[in-house]
């Protein structure tokens, strides 16, 4: 069971926003716009100077997700 960190892409979007939503659930409490969310992802995926999101791969499953 390897683990492959990889550069995310503009297809990973829904994965990313799902995960947004959810740490921002967890960890303040809060119900965020998931069409905000998802707006803001894709503005992240299309514009590296805005941040870069890596995301984790474990057997094709996404595992884990990090913003530079």
């Amino acid at each position: 069971m390897s683990l492959i960190v990889r550069k995310a892409h503009a297809g990973d979007s829904q994965v990313i926003a799902d995960y947004n939503t959810r740490l921002a659930r967890e960890s303040e409490v809060k119900c965020l716009e998931s069409n905000t969310i998802a707006a803001g992802v894709r503005t992240v995926l299309s514009r590296p100077e805005y941040g870069q999101y890596f995301l984790a791969e474990r057997e094709g499953e996404i595992v884990g997700q990090v913003q530079i």
